[in-house]
């Protein structure tokens, strides 16, 4: 609650734009080294406001990301049936970002991500590691039947990073965004674009061969199982657009690593300089996940800039 007051808010998005700044020119890049610009489309992104109450009460959002330079573009209900002909006729009036990229499939992106990497010398090894020790000369990391020591750890385990993050000396207050999921097999895409009907709290995204209905936010922590009710919210809700849908193929939820201050957490451990956090994303894993490898890289190569990330330091946090 302290971290919503108007002073946290506007610091909290400072911190914030920083990095979003950068994030799409750090995807071109990796894009481009990768060679993976097949599975990302740049399409920009849409919100449909279906009330006049609702772009209303959305005009902080609005004026607070235009003092941040995002361009934004606000849409009549015909423009809005223009840039999505599928969409039924709701006389919803639109927000579009074009700058937005969204990716086509997600898995994969990070299988070739993989692969692009291991042709360049890099050695992939699975497996679960609960156990981290910071010793003089390095960093133990210890699971059922694994035992590594290195230099150095990058400790990038989204939700799960706050056990790890404990042992190596960091308290970090992470919770949980419980986000769910639905896809519906789709012969051809029904829309152009992310498509997020503001009142219902989801995103509608096109992709390879389905639709991707995602949103809610729930804390729920990391054990409790999946609640039906929010899969059939999501089902409801995009069955006002495309009633026509068969049922959804695949249907999960993920966890969405957050903080208070709605910050990740980028940099040194306070204990030791040989571990390294980067997890805490939010709604922004995918996002920001580009400038967050070159900044990481930065600091393992001895050219970070401590002073930039002071903003997202584990020390925020106190003790």
């Amino acid at each position: 609650m302290r971290q919503s007051l108007p002073a946290a808010t506007r610091a909290n998005a400072l911190a914030l734009a920083g990095l979003l700044a950068e994030a799409l020119s750090a995807w071109e890049e990796m894009v481009k080294e990768a060679e993976v610009a097949d599975l990302l489309r740049r399409n920009g992104c849409l919100y449909l406001y279906r009330s006049k109450s609702d772009f209303a009460k959305a005009a902080g959002g609005r004026a607070l990301r235009a003092g941040f330079g995002v361009h934004q573009e606000v849409l009549t209900p015909g423009e809005v049936a223009a840039l999505e002909l599928s969409l039924p006729p709701t006389g919803a009036c639109g927000l579009y970002f074009p700058d937005s990229m969204n990716v086509t499939d997600p898995k994969t992106l990070m299988r070739r991500l993989v692969d692009a990497a291991t042709a360049r010398g890099v050695s992939v090894a699975q497996a679960a590691v609960n156990g981290l020790r910071v010793e003089a000369d390095g960093v133990r990391l210890s699971g059922s039947g694994f035992r590594v020591k290195a230099h150095t750890v990058v400790i990038a385990a989204g939700a799960q990073s706050r056990a790890l993050a404990m042992q190596a000396g960091d308290r970090i207050p992470l919770e949980t965004e419980r986000g769910y999921h639905l896809e519906f097999p789709t012969k051809a895409p029904l829309l152009n674009r992310p498509v997020c009907p503001v009142d219902l709290g989801f995103y509608m995204t096109p992709m390879t061969g389905r639709l991707r209905v995602a949103g809610t936010v729930e804390l729920g922590g990391l054990a409790a199982p999946a609640d039906p009710r929010r899969l059939a919210l999501l089902d409801r809700g995009v069955r006002q657009f495309f009633p026509q849908l068969c049922r959804p193929s695949s249907e999960w939820l993920g966890f969405r690593p957050s903080l208070p201050d709605s910050r990740p957490v980028i940099g040194p451990s306070r204990r030791s300089p040989k571990v390294i956090y980067a997890f805490g994303h939010g709604h922004l894993g995918l996002t920001l996940a580009s400038i967050t490898a070159r900044l990481v890289a930065d600091l393992i190569a001895g050219r970070g800039d401590r002073d930039r990330l002071a903003p997202f330091a584990a020390d925020r946090f106190g003790a």
